[in-house]
């Protein structure tokens, strides 16, 4: 195998008998190799030759640094001095040569003779040590160490040597189970809008959750593509936590994620679906982690404004204070440009504010990072509408860039009879109205107090609806899902690290069963209509169930004749999702559509040159987490444009928060 340029991570993994030349390797490389020769023209990532039980590897050590990036403890390094091998690597890169015309390899063999000296060569180390047998002053004497029964006898004789401290991380995941009581008594919870977690529990388990992280070769948690989609750096955070070392700890989590805040109390963690230890136990509680460490982080005083030194002479107009809007303008106010955000509603926030509930996100996290954005340098003007208030052409005069942040707020709908009766409202609406209303018991809640609520919809948005019915008081609750009841256990075509298909069970389905003595999901259930009394005010709701059949290889429901239900309902809640943006401000930017009704765009940049879009309004319905994600790579695009290009580093990352790591404090 002759491959010309670097190639990624794991390569050359299991080899058992291929040749391979590569001009250079990321991490991982010939892990768990147990045959065959792998030559590496350049540079290496960590880690290589780690478990390495056969085979040989050949790497040019370009910078006189690969015994740093090898486990010492798997492999032996030696110097390519035997005729034969020096032929062998000669002969392999002429062919490398002959067959991709390989820059590199034309360059070692015009002066082979002058670099031959520069390999370096990789080999088990079982072999390694059984070659220094044969000539035992090329193995460095290693001290014996202490047999575990000696230095135990030795620290009862001599108490002083027994280390007084226990340390979890030692122990990790064989000492310690995650503890799952995290929330606060469901009694207690459901009767107020505060955040359901109990806090005190999530600090005080936190260095042991950390102690439970395997540090494992390759952590899917941190991936975008099964774990996180901001790309944390999990491992490194969690086992700075573990060896408390805090402040390192906040400065590894900012460097990818801006608001942590956030994310560590809204996020559903696929990071945690993604963890290795499911396969065997519970996974980490990464997100309670994470929590835990911002959480100590505003506590000491260690999250401060990050007012750029120096200022760019670019102006970035950000339309929307989601999530996705929020991102982009950190990111793009901290390497100077001059960023104000546009926000048509009375609260800053977005999403963040109007679409979740204060029970999970409570409004004064979202106000105190606002502030610190604000004392960075970020202009905000709310109760601003453009298109309306002012004008997309006044913007593009005053402004170097726009990026549309408006996410996806345009509900689905249904099509039935009784749609428009009285008392039928969509769950944006009717979560909106509970905030602007009342953040008390009172106010808000005070039109389903005492009555029967039906909620169409088994998302997330539908459970914060439920989450905030319950504690308006409503008699009754139940949520129409016209899906197949998922099952309780992992099904066997549904594999890790892929998200399971298994029935959720979060604490507001715990809350529902309290208070009303039953699971209140209806799975397999069909919204045929919605009945009123003759008064245009609603009344019930008629449901028929469905069964998932194969049609053309599509599953489809299928009515299940006489299984028709009237459920009563005084109120009801549409949550099905979202379908795109809206559209008006879209077309007042002329801007062209996606066939999923969402703004086109190509590396964030839309259909005109100088507006740019992210999250929702071009991914679609998301995560929080997504969306910030979605954020951070459009303000590397933008600045790009812009002609600075100081965001270089995956999904946006700029420069470690400046957090001095020099002292750690208790």
């Amino acid at each position: 195998m002759f491959l010309r340029g670097i190639v990624g991570e794991r390569f050359a993994v299991r080899n058992s008998g291929v040749t391979a030349v590569v001009e250079g390797v990321g991490d991982y490389c010939c892990e768990f190799m147990t045959g065959g020769v792998v030559v590496v023209l350049g540079l290496t990532g960590r880690n290589f030759g780690s478990g390495m039980m056969g085979g040989v590897a050949y790497v040019w050590d370009v910078d006189k640094n690969l015994h740093k990036k090898c486990r010492t403890s798997d492999v032996g390094l030696l110097k390519l001095e035997q005729p034969d091998e020096i032929e062998r690597i000669k002969n392999l890169l002429y062919e490398f040569l002959q067959r991709t015309k390989s820059v590199i390899a034309e360059k070692l063999l015009k002066d082979f003779n002058q670099y031959v000296g520069q390999f370096v060569k990789i080999i088990p180390r079982y072999q390694f040590e059984q070659l220094a047998k044969e000539n035992e002053e090329d193995l460095p004497k290693k001290e014996k160490p202490i047999p575990r029964y000696q230095f135990e006898q030795l620290a009862k004789e001599n108490e002083e040597d027994l280390p007084k401290k226990e340390k979890p991380a030692e122990l990790g995941f064989i000492k310690y189970q995650r503890d799952m009581q995290i929330f606060r008594p469901v009694e207690e919870r459901v009767k107020d809008f505060n955040e359901i977690y109990n806090f005190d529990k999530i600090y005080q388990l936190a260095p042991k959750e950390a102690a439970r992280c395997i540090d494992c070769a390759v952590p899917f948690c941190h991936t975008s593509n099964y774990g996180c989609p901001l790309e944390n750096l999990i491992p490194n955070w969690t086992i700075l936590v573990a060896e408390d070392r805090w402040k390192e700890a906040v400065s590894s989590l900012l460097r990818t994620n801006n608001f942590p805040e956030f994310t560590s109390r809204v996020c559903p963690a696929p990071c945690e679906n993604a963890c290795v230890l499911n396969l065997s136990t519970q996974s980490v509680a990464i997100r309670n982690i994470e929590c835990t460490i911002i959480d100590k982080a505003f506590e000491n005083g260690w999250i401060k404004a990050e007012v750029p030194k120096n200022r760019t002479d670019k102006k970035v107009a950000i339309i929307g204070s989601g999530p996705a809007g929020l991102a982009c303008a950190d990111q793009l106010n901290k390497i100077g440009h001059h960023v104000t955000i546009f926000e048509r509603s009375k609260n800053l926030g977005g999403l963040l504010y109007y679409g979740i509930s204060s029970a999970k996100l409570d409004r004064k996290i979202i106000q105190r990072r606002l502030k610190i954005l604000m004392a960075a340098g970020i202009k905000f003007k709310n109760e601003v509408q453009v298109g309306k208030d002012i004008s997309v052409e006044e913007i593009e005069r005053e402004y170097d860039a726009i990026v549309l942040c408006i996410g996806a707020s345009l509900a689905n709908d249904i099509h039935i009879p009784g749609r428009n009766l009285k008392g039928v409202h969509l769950a944006l609406d009717f979560l909106q109205y509970c905030i602007d209303n009342s953040d008390s018991m009172e106010g808000g809640g005070a039109d389903i107090r005492d009555k029967s609520i039906v909620i169409i919809g088994g998302g997330a948005s539908a459970m914060d609806c439920l989450l905030t019915a319950i504690r308006y008081g409503a008699k009754s609750v139940k949520t129409l899902s016209i899906t197949a009841e998922p099952p309780i256990k992992r099904p066997p075509n549904n594999h890790w690290p892929n998200k399971p298909d298994t029935k959720p069970t979060m604490p507001v389905h715990k809350s529902a069963e309290y208070v009303y003595g039953t699971d209140t999901r209806l799975f397999n259930t069909e919204t045929l209509a919605l009945e009123s009394n003759g008064d245009d005010q609603v009344h019930a709701v008629q449901t028929i169930q469905v069964e998932w059949v194969d049609v053309n290889g599509h599953l489809t429901p299928k009515r299940i004749s006489g299984t028709e239900n009237t459920l009563p309902a005084d109120f009801v809640i549409i949550a099905i999702g979202f379908r795109g943006p809206e559209k008006l401000l879209i077309d007042e930017c002329r801007l062209e559509y996606t066939n999923k009704h969402t703004i086109k765009t190509t590396n964030h940049n839309t259909t005109e040159e100088f507006i740019f879009a992210a999250g929702d309004c071009t991914i679609g319905e998301s995560l929080v987490v997504t969306a910030m994600a979605d954020g951070r790579k459009a303000a590397v695009n933008v600045d790009n444009f812009l002609k600075k290009g100081s965001l270089v580093t995956p999904f946006g990352g700029s420069s470690p928060i400046n957090i001095d790591c020099s002292t750690v404090e208790d």
